[in-house]
């Protein structure tokens, strides 16, 4: 219900003083186009993410140690496929919508915006590989209180 409005209401291309309508120009209908396919992969991105933390939450309370990093590990590899085609699809959309639309501030600010979470991106998957690795050296030496500092410290940054 929601969708059509927000891209009725994104897709608004100022008028030019022609003599046909606005939404019979192919313009128009490219512009509805990319928008959908922007925001379809802005929700699965986006939706992957949502969907990782419900699942971590219940892994946390069900899984032992040796069965959580089995499971993040391949459950990593599976979203990485998905999530990365969501956010090529994304960038490719958004860089042709600024595109035929045109620089102004509000451009700028999704511009920024976007490479804000794309950094923010890279840096959590750093950092989840990075708590994988600790997790998995842990189980096969799981009395090595370096190793479990380490995943303390980790742990305590991704909840602060």
């Amino acid at each position: 219900m929601v969708l059509p409005f927000f891209i009725a209401l994104l897709c608004k291309i100022p008028r030019r003083a022609t003599s046909r309508p606005a939404e019979s120009s192919p313009g128009v209908t490219w512009n509805v186009v990319l928008v959908f396919v922007h925001l379809l992969a802005a929700c699965v991105w986006v939706g992957g993410f949502v969907a990782i933390a419900v699942v971590a939450r219940v892994a946390r309370r069900e899984l032992d140690s040796a069965a959580r990093v089995a499971f993040f590990r391949s459950l990593g590899r599976s979203y990485a496929k998905v999530g990365a085609s969501a956010l090529a699809v994304g960038i490719l959309s958004g860089t042709a919508l600024l595109g035929r639309r045109g620089w102004d501030q509000a451009a700028g600010a999704a511009a920024v915006l976007a490479l804000a979470l794309i950094i923010a991106t890279v840096a959590g998957i750093a950092q989840a590989r990075r708590m994988t690795r600790l997790r998995h050296r842990a189980v096969i030496e799981p009395r090595d209180p370096r190793l479990l500092a380490l995943i303390d410290r980790g742990e305590g940054r991704r909840s602060s």
